[in-house]
């Protein structure tokens, strides 16, 4: 018993919502850092090239190019991260989905349906609460 709680614990360390903000900066780092349009970092990520990210070409990636380890990519971190880069909930990860994550700030995400549509200085138009369904 003790020992299930102890693995439990490990998983809550990077299973929270500012370890999905941290993939995501390292992504967007990983980018820049290599000079790769959107378009291009989309094409390395898209592993089996059907034009789409799914589930396990993220997790590739992150595996692979990222160096996470498997103790830090969970299944529930993978699925919650691609549920938000997966705009329109289609399934799968299109170009323009993964282009608008890259181009907004993730630090000072909001709400824009609270702030009356208005775009508030040092806050991006990202909106994590509904991206996150």
């Amino acid at each position: 018993m003790k020992m299930n709680l102890v693995k439990e614990e490990e998983k809550k360390e990077y299973d929270n919502f500012d370890f999905q903000v941290d993939i995501i900066k390292k992504i967007h780092n990983c980018v820049t850092k290599n000079n790769l349009t959107a378009d291009d970092a989309f094409r390395v990520i898209d592993n089996d090239f059907d034009g789409f990210l799914s589930r396990n070409d993220l997790a590739h990636f992150l595996k692979n190019v990222l160096h996470y380890s498997e103790k830090e990519l969970t299944s529930s971190i993978v699925d919650r991260l691609f549920k938000l880069m997966d705009q329109f909930k289609r399934g799968c990860i299109q170009v323009n989905d993964f282009r608008k994550v890259l181009e907004h700030d993730v630090d000072s995400a909001m709400n824009l349906t609270i702030s009356g549509f208005k775009k508030i200085k040092g806050r991006s138009t990202f909106d994590w609460r509904i991206n996150a369904r």
